[in-house]
């Protein structure tokens, strides 16, 4: 049980890295599209 909830922490951590990382590439890409 404690695993699981140890293991759901580190899923969501990641998941909101890979949101932010995705993030900034796309607004680094708009950014020299509009240029």
């Amino acid at each position: 049980m404690l695993i699981l909830t140890k293991l759901k922490s580190i899923l969501k951590y990641y998941f909101f890295n890979i949101l932010t990382f995705i993030y900034i590439l796309l607004s680094i890409q708009f950014y020299m599209y509009l240029r």
